[in-house]
């Protein structure tokens, strides 16, 4: 069975690979990505420039350009944009932006009404599946199951959308393997992760990207129908926070933007974590060895006020 998982893990997340990638299919990507961003940048959008180097961290995180681009960036922006740990995909990967007043009052009501939904998760998933899971949360659950579906309904992170997911699970409690890959598009903006765990823990990337690790649910599935629920509760401190205007889960259209990526810039950071996941962490920490920085151009550098004139004395 654990063989057919792996096998399963390796169509999710390599299936844009027609042979197993290499430290190079890596590198290649790296320097894709790092140019992604700064094109981004040169086109005013910081903070998708941000969330791209805040993703090439994992493996450059020493790396100069890299560095300083975080370095540079302000601490609010990072704050919103970059993986939250124990919090994981509760907390919304959106830029910040400064409302008036006009939009405070405007988006109140809607916020209010959209954090309230974003409590629970409902999906009707089409697509070959077979098998059942419950959990009461991540560290407490059961599940047998395998598909690949295509899903319409509502989400977290304000979703009213389609998914298109992977899955293969055989699951006690924390441990099991897990192979789950997927991306969803609405009103939630675009979100996409996967990965391949055994053991489950809020701080492991598929919690941070795509799954809510303290939720609640159950799924079923059988030949081509299938049906997911989830309540997540820690939704709940954000709707109340909400009623006082504050957004501790950073997912409020009054106050932050989804970030905006063209479909070929969605691809191309999809690839880039679908490969660097297929790897083993030994085999990552080789290849930081082999690739301890990354090559590309120059970050970009503030450009210097113009020089004063000085007058000549007569």
């Amino acid at each position: 069975m654990t063989r057919i998982l792996m096998l399963i893990t390796a169509i999710l997340l390599i299936s844009n690979c027609s042979t197993p990638p290499t430290f190079q299919d890596i590198n290649t990507k790296s320097k894709e990505m790092y140019e992604l961003a700064m094109d981004l940048d040169k086109n005013g959008k910081k903070e998708e420039a941000l969330r791209i180097m805040d993703i090439l961290q994992g493996l450059y995180a020493d790396d100069p350009k890299v560095k300083s681009y975080i370095d540079s960036a302000p601490e609010e922006q990072k704050e919103a944009i970059f993986n939250e740990g124990m919090l994981g995909f509760n907390k919304g990967i959106r830029a910040k932006v400064e409302p008036t007043t006009g939009e405070l009052i405007m988006w109140y009501i809607p916020d209010r009404i959209l954090d309230a939904i974003e409590m629970v998760d409902f999906w009707l998933n089409i697509g070959p599946q077979i098998g059942f899971g419950a959990k009461a949360t991540s560290a407490l659950q059961a599940e047998a199951f395998a598909g690949a579906y295509i899903g319409a309904g509502i989400g977290q992170k304000k979703m009213l959308g389609i998914k298109t997911e992977g899955r293969s699970a055989i699951l006690i409690g924390p441990f099991g393997p897990l192979a789950h890959a997927g991306s969803s598009v609405g009103t939630g903006g675009f979100q996409f992760g996967g990965d391949f765990e055994y053991f489950h823990t809020p701080s492991k990337p598929l919690y941070q990207d795509l799954k809510d690790y303290w939720a609640l649910g159950f799924r079923v599935g059988v030949g081509f129908w299938g049906v997911e629920f989830e309540y997540h509760p820690i939704e709940i401190v954000d709707f109340i926070g909400g009623i006082f205007l504050f957004d501790p889960l950073n997912d409020d259209f009054a106050t932050t933007r989804g970030l905006d990526y063209t479909s070929r810039q969605r691809a191309v950071v999809k690839d880039y974590i679908s490969i660097v996941r297929s790897f083993e962490d030994e085999d990552i920490a080789q290849y930081k060895t082999k690739f301890p920085k990354l090559e590309g151009g120059e970050a970009p550098k503030e450009e210097a006020p113009p020089a004063k004139e000085t007058k000549k004395k007569k």
